[in-house]
């Protein structure tokens, strides 16, 4: 560790040891011109040694490190040259070539080293909105997302659709948790593949998907929902030669402008939970004087709801 550092230390002390030797020494001076001298050596070392974290990245390791090296050469023959009254010949245009290339060199390794932090953020930004088993958005980056494109969702119609895997428990419990990230991760391949570009979709939690479908109507809404299903019911999962299907359920809620997600996702859940209610493998659409009348009831299924049977 600091290897090359304490080389450059010991190299400069050994020119030290040189000119004492072979020149004649002189006390300073301009003071203030040696103590900014000084300065500027000092922290062209601090420079040395602080990049060695930077380790890890060679390239902008040795940048750094070779900049900041010539740089504090300059910065210490300047220094020297108030102790001692010859100079080698060349001394100054061989200073101002150290000096420069050793700026150029720092200059390069700044801009490498800021590249690199701008690419590691935009991939922690990319992992903190990211599920990292299945792809999508997660829950945070939904909201993100919907609040993003505010202004563009205005003055339309759309669509939040709340899916839910069939008895998944059943699948984790029976073929073991490894089956179901496989099933998870298909499912969302599977969605993916079935929306479009400009739809917002996320894993919403467990085995729950939600989807944001905009400038829509409730019944090409309800076709893209029943799309969907039949493409997750026509998914095959091995599991030692047998072939495990699943199915999904799903909750549409159709919403105007200026919407409440948090409000619309819960009516969109509430759909789905009639949807798992009366029998899985549907999709049901909210209507809210149905759901309130439907709610005064003791858990009675209300068989007006519209159903896109599975």
């Amino acid at each position: 560790m600091y290897k090359a550092q304490h080389g450059i230390i010991i190299l400069s002390l050994l020119i030290v040891v040189y000119k004492g030797l072979m020149h004649t020494f002189i006390w300073p001076v301009d003071i203030v011109e040696l103590a900014l001298e000084l300065v500027m050596v000092v922290t062209c070392c601090a420079v040395m040694y602080y990049i060695e974290q930077l380790k890890s990245s060679p390239r902008i390791y040795w940048l750094l490190l070779l900049g900041s090296g010539l740089y504090y050469f300059s910065s210490y023959f300047d220094a020297l040259e108030e102790f001692f009254l010859e100079k080698p010949l060349g001394y100054l245009n061989i200073a101002e070539v150290v000096k420069a290339v050793g700026f150029i060199l720092l200059f390069i390794g700044i801009h490498s080293l800021i590249s690199r932090h701008r690419l590691l953020i935009k991939e922690l930004k990319i992992a903190a909105q990211t599920d990292h088993l299945t792809g999508l958005l997660n829950r945070r980056a939904f909201f993100e997302r919907m609040l993003s494109n505010s202004q563009v969702f205005e003055n339309t119609q759309g669509a939040f659709l709340l899916m839910d895997i069939d008895h998944f428990k059943g699948v984790n419990d029976n073929y073991g948790h490894a089956l179901g990230d496989t099933v998870l991760a298909d499912t969302a391949i599977s969605l993916r593949n079935s929306t479009r570009e400009y739809d917002i979709l996320a894993r919403w939690g467990g085995e729950e998907f939600l989807l944001y479908v905009n400038d829509i109507t409730q019944d090409k809404a309800l076709n893209i929902a029943e799309q969907l299903r039949r493409h997750v019911e026509a998914l095959s999962f091995d599991y030692k030669g047998e072939k495990i299907h699943c199915t999904m359920s799903i909750g549409l809620h159709s919403v105007n402008v200026n919407c409440n997600v948090e409000l619309e996702v819960a009516c969109a859940d509430k759909a789905l939970y009639q949807a798992k209610s009366q029998g899985r493998n549907r999709v049901i659409v909210y209507n809210e004087a149905e759901f309130a009348a439907a709610e005064q009831k003791t858990g009675t299924p209300n068989p007006n709801h519209k159903i896109a049977n599975g």
